[in-house]
């Protein structure tokens, strides 16, 4: 294969590559754009890393520094289970802000953008944060 051939495919493929990464980001920053826009938020405040996650800790009405539990993922086992329990349960609270049922936060926390897609595309609308603010646990008296 001469030279040119060889920059002709490996620009071929840069150009594949780079609509794939434009697809996968659309996919990504889409259905969190439209959840932040319904949340009341402005959509470009999805676009911040962290802080995204911080505005949605808070939107479900728990410590906005619960959203930055992602960070803890960087802790190898324990830090990915530590994350991945905080998450549910900001996402069950923010399933809750929704007027939905708690187990909307298995979808949330493992197929978050479809999760995300679903709230910010369907009828329902926020409620306010249901975190344990709202919702005290009852305790036995």
């Amino acid at each position: 294969m001469d030279d040119l051939g060889f920059f002709g495919l490996f620009g071929a493929l840069a150009g594949f590559l780079a609509l794939a990464a434009l697809i996968v980001f659309a996919v990504s920053v889409v259905p969190l754009w439209l959840l932040f826009r319904k949340l009341g938020y402005p959509g470009w405040w999805s676009l911040i890393p962290f802080f995204n996650f911080f505005k949605l800790a808070e939107a479900a009405g728990r410590p906005g520094f619960w959203g930055l539990c992602g960070i803890l993922g960087a802790i190898p086992v324990v830090g990915w289970i530590a994350a991945l329990v905080v998450m549910f349960l900001i996402n069950q609270d923010l399933a809750r802000s929704f007027g939905k049922d708690p187990a909307w936060a298995i979808l949330l926390t493992f197929l978050p953008w479809f999760g995300w897609l679903f709230l910010a595309l369907g009828s329902d609308e926020y409620q306010g944060p249901a975190g344990p603010e709202p919702h005290h646990y009852k305790r036995a008296v």
